[in-house]
């Protein structure tokens, strides 16, 4: 998912080109939030781990990513602090509770964390 690399990697005009074809896609938004929430995840539980020093076979076997992608997990993993993934994590949940109790609007929702994931 190519937004989601693009966030990871802090490329704004890619982001929002891929965004932009999401929405004329009707992607809806809380599908696209669930996407970012997951990556997130993986990317934490990587960074943890990596952390730790444990070996591409364990991560692969503890979080069920591809052995063909651990390495692009690795790298993505390595440009955040593990307390920057937790507050990319904890954004997220926030965000979705906030676009599912009606207290947000689900497109501008998501343009708000999409702009808060960037800027970490």
């Amino acid at each position: 998912f190519e937004m989601i690399d693009a966030i990871a990697e802090r490329n704004v005009s890619l982001c929002m080109k891929d965004y932009n074809d999401l929405l004329m896609l009707d992607t809806e938004p809380l599908k696209i939030l669930a996407l970012i929430q997951m990556q997130y995840n993986r990317l934490y539980a990587v960074r943890l781990m990596v952390d730790q020093g444990e070996k591409n076979e364990v991560i692969t076997s503890k979080t069920g990513i591809k052995p063909f992608l651990i390495s692009k997990y690795r790298s993505a993993a390595a440009s955040y602090s593990a307390k920057q993934l937790l507050v990319a994590k904890r954004a997220c949940l926030e965000m979705n509770e906030k676009i599912i109790t009606g207290n947000i609007d689900r497109q501008a929702g998501l343009e708000i964390l999409v702009a808060k994931l960037l800027n970490l």
